[in-house]
Formats: C-alpha cells, sequence, structure tokens
C-alpha cells in the first residue's frame, strides 16, 4: 500500500509539474505553433501562435497567419489590441482585400495594408466573435484575388488553435 501511494504521489507531481511547464518557443498545439521573439536585447519578448502554409509547386511561403497582441497599439495601458496578421506573397490583387470566414459562415473583408519584402500584410481585429467562431471552428477560409482577378482560398486548419490561444492567453495574464 506504501508502495501504491508513493507512485501515485510521483505521478501527481510529475503530472502537475508538467502541466504548469512554460511552453517554449516552436511548441506545437495540433496545427499552431506558439513563438517569441525579441526586436532587441532590450525590448520584452513578444509572443504569438502562428501557421505557415507553403505552396507545394514551388515550396515558398504562401501565407503565415500569427495572432498575439499588437505592440504598441495602447500605449496608455501598455496593452496592445489582439490581431490577427495574415501575410500572404507578394503578387496579389491589393484592392481586392481579403476575406477570412470561419467554415460555411459568413466571411468578412479586411484591407491589406502593406506589402514588404516577406508579402503582403492585413491586420484584422481579434473581436470576441471572430475568436468565438474559430474556437469552435475547424477551417479558417482565407481568400484572396490573383492579378487576373480570380479568388484563391486557402483553408487553414483550426486544429489545437483553441489550445494554442488559451495557452498564449494565459502566459500573458502571468
Amino acid at each position: 500500500m506504501k508502495k501504491i501511494s508513493l507512485l501515485l504521489l510521483s505521478l501527481g507531481l510529475f503530472f502537475s509539474a508538467s502541466a504548469t511547464a512554460k511552453p517554449k518557443s516552436g511548441d506545437r498545439y495540433g496545427d499552431w505553433v506558439y513563438q517569441c521573439a525579441k526586436q532587441n536585447e532590450k525590448s520584452p519578448e513578444v509572443c504569438h501562435i502562428s501557421q505557415n502554409l507553403t505552396y507545394k509547386k514551388d515550396n515558398k511561403p504562401l501565407l503565415n497567419i500569427a495572432i498575439g497582441e499588437l505592440v504598441g497599439s495602447n500605449a496608455a495601458t501598455g496593452k496592445g489590441k489582439e490581431v490577427v496578421v495574415v501575410v500572404l506573397r507578394l503578387g496579389i490583387l491589393l484592392t481586392a482585400g481579403v476575406e477570412l470566414k470561419i467554415g460555411e459562415g459568413k466571411g468578412t473583408l479586411h484591407p491589406i495594408q502593406w506589402c514588404l519584402a516577406n508579402g503582403c500584410h492585413s491586420y484584422v481585429e481579434l473581436t470576441t466573435e471572430l475568436l468565438s467562431l474559430m474556437k469552435k471552428g475547424n477551417t479558417l477560409n482565407v481568400t484572396f484575388q490573383n492579378p487576373k482577378q480570380q479568388k484563391v482560398t486557402i483553408p487553414v486548419s483550426l486544429k489545437g488553435f483553441t489550445k494554442a490561444y488559451n495557452t498564449l492567453k494565459f502566459l500573458r495574464k502571468n
């Protein structure tokens, strides 16, 4: 009986320690990755969850989607807005914007703010409604237009999203 109690106690300590272990940059939650980085030595570490999709024909980035806090967006409180950052490869029709749609639900159209060497960026506020839909859904469909004005839809898996987001949110509170 004493051996069983000791075994259960050690298993309990093991599982409680692993459940509270701080995630590391690169940890995966389904199809989502937890990542952290510093802009420089003096800046605070900024973390987000993301997913990168590549084009199979040329193995180059097609779409990156990241969710995190927009640093410096609210200097008064020191806390930024949570945003969905969509980065699409260069060579798309900018004026068409980007549409985000969970599954077969209603889509929302968002502008593309700018293009840099790594792609064209759209910043979308992570509203309570969008977050709720992402937690319940299986696929986030990202639609944009190519230069020939043809719609291109990229399905982004939401597998593991809820756990990844909850981990990110928990760490930001502590």
